[in-house]
């Protein structure tokens, strides 16, 4: 019934749109430190999280209508900082990178990992596919660690796409187009 009610909803909220409203172009945002940036695809808002909470630098949300169905974007982008006394090379942010991103995933079933490098920095990835609410859901992560001076900072991009019947590729599209477009500065420690 929830399934149900949520596709309902999203395909009136798709379908009251005012005509002539223009269609929100791609655009680059950058982390407030300039460390990183990712490309928010059209159609997808930047809002304010459900919750305050201070770690969350973007919250992104997004209605779709794919081969699916209505599909339901949401993600968060978020740092969490850590004082250290140490400072850290990159092969070492690398490794710390790595242990942690063990911890970050263990509490998923059979998550699909997607690990890559940008520009020397190790990032944590994987894809899980689910079910929430009686709707199919899909959740994609990225992880890695940064440091300036003596503060050691996560950065976590979680996101999900929701949809009521089982989604394929296409759905997931602009998603992993989001999750591509992650550029790491090159001299980031």
């Amino acid at each position: 019934m929830k399934a149900l009610v949520l596709a309902a909803s999203m395909l009136v909220a798709c379908l009251c749109a005012p005509i002539s409203a223009k269609a929100q172009e791609e655009r680059s945002w950058r982390s407030e430190d300039g460390v990183f940036g990712l490309t928010i695809p059209e159609m997808w808002n930047a809002v304010e999280p459900p919750s305050p909470a201070p770690a969350v630098l973007l919250f992104l949300r997004s209605l779709q209508l794919g081969p699916a169905g209505p599909a339901q974007i949401v993600c968060s982008v978020e740092a969490n900082d850590v004082e250290s006394d140490l400072v850290f090379d990159r092969p070492q942010l690398n490794a710390m990178t790595e242990m942690a991103f063990e911890d970050f995933y263990e509490h998923e079933t059979n998550p699909e990992i997607a690990n890559t490098t940008i520009n020397g920095v190790w990032v944590g990835g994987y894809e899980v596919a689910g079910m929430d609410d009686q709707l199919f859901e899909r959740r994609f992560a990225r992880m890695f660690v940064t440091q300036r001076s003596t503060t050691l900072r996560r950065h976590i991009i979680v996101c999900a796409v929701r949809t009521v019947r089982p989604a394929s590729a296409i759905d997931y599209a602009a998603m992993r187009t989001f999750l591509a477009s992650l550029q790491i500065n090159s001299d980031t420690p």
